[in-house]
């Protein structure tokens, strides 16, 4: 006879349909790599110290210690942006991500949309110029930037481009990916929670391992209750049972 609370349970914490391989972190790390380039270049442009004007007080020692000290704090920049942009090729690899389809649906995400916004900062640049004093060449440079992200990332030749495309036939083997889920599936069927949540670790999904970890809390507080009532209907103390309930629920309201 089937348990209508963990039914019920099961029913709250429903697993989604079958979706194919998604690319978050690799989104995320096209984002800071976007958004350290922004920094860079108003760093580079936007505070470079303009030459002393004639007859200034401004000594030219100072004006150049401070070309210096800007020059450095940009060159130590670089490298946060070189780990940022070795993160995301490395990303980029896993994924079986290459230049040569950086527009198609599974693109470096979005290659297209980043394409885009580049183009149209470009275009801002030129009109901007003409219509309002900007700094052109720092906004010109950003939609350059912007425009050569999805290159960047995924740039790859030779042996590497081979690597790249046999790792993505691999992860888009659509028979693989599915029957890996329709495995998790079936432990969560069965109760087994610990092992599904490691098949969705494996398959990449987060988020579905959250999901099984609070249905895993949920049900082991009904199994708890109904083992302490089928206890305590025999005269055998719950105390400690009882004890474990409690901070299992406290557990799970954090």
């Amino acid at each position: 006879m089937p348990n209508t609370k963990l039914e019920q349970i099961k029913e709250k914490y429903k697993p989604p349909e079958y979706r194919p391989y998604r690319n978050f972190e690799l989104l995320y790390a096209i984002i800071n790599l976007s958004v350290w380039g922004i920094v860079f270049f108003a760093y580079y442009f936007l505070f470079f110290p303009p030459p002393p004007p004639q007859q200034s007080f401004i000594e030219p020692d100072e004006y150049v210690f401070d070309r210096t000290i800007h020059t450095y704090v940009t060159l130590a920049m670089l490298f946060p942006g070189l780990y940022l942009l070795n993160k995301a090729r490395k990303l980029s690899k896993e994924r079986g991500i290459s230049n040569q389809i950086i527009f198609n649906k599974n693109e470096i995400p979005r290659g297209t949309y980043i394409t885009i916004v580049g183009l149209a900062w470009l275009v801002f640049s030129f009109v901007a110029k003409w219509v309002f004093p900007v700094q052109f060449l720092f906004h010109s440079l950003v939609s350059i930037y912007f425009i050569l992200i999805p290159s960047l990332v995924s740039w790859s030749i030779g042996s590497d481009l081979l690597e790249r495309q046999e790792i993505r036939l691999e992860l888009e083997s659509s028979d693989n990916r599915r029957n890996t889920w329709e495995t998790a599936l079936k432990y969560e069927r069965s109760n087994q929670f610990d092992d599904a949540a490691k098949i969705w670790a494996g398959l990449g999904e987060e988020i579905e391992v959250r999901r099984v970890t609070k249905m895993k809390a949920e049900s082991g507080t009904i199994f708890l209750e109904e083992k302490i009532q089928e206890l305590k209907s025999k005269g055998i103390d719950t105390v400690e049972l009882e004890k474990q309930l409690t901070g299992l629920k406290k557990t799970m309201d954090k």
